[in-house]
């Protein structure tokens, strides 16, 4: 079941559910998470929502993003220790793997080419 979040309160929440976990289970992302809100909020088309996929009552670990026509998985992996961006679906063609070691200019040039 996926979730569209087109209200601030329900992204402020889900956000923190996302920053308490990658606290407690995924260091490598803690950090990079609040700039990567901040890209997909600029580059989220403007008709679309952001939704994540949920299941069994929990919010997941899978945000979906639609920019320039094309839809974006974001999904944290375990096996990469980041947040891997892939297009058109989760097991799409791989765009990124970003983690904490990631700069905001490695980020601002990944968006810029979704």
């Amino acid at each position: 079941m996926a979730i569209s979040i087109s209200e601030v309160a329900v992204l402020k929440d889900l956000f923190l559910k996302v920053v308490e976990r990658a606290n407690n289970h995924a260091q490598s992302v803690n950090q990079i998470i609040y700039p990567l809100l901040g890209f997909i909020l600029l580059t989220i088309d403007e008709e679309s929502d952001i939704q994540m996929k949920a299941s069994e009552g929990d919010q997941g670990n899978l945000l979906w993003l639609t920019t320039n026509g094309h839809r974006y998985a974001f999904r944290y992996e375990d096996t990469e220790k980041s947040i891997v961006i892939r297009k058109g679906n989760f097991m799409g063609a791989m765009i990124a793997a970003v983690n904490n070691s990631t700069t905001t200019n490695e980020l601002q040039l990944i968006f810029s080419k979704l």
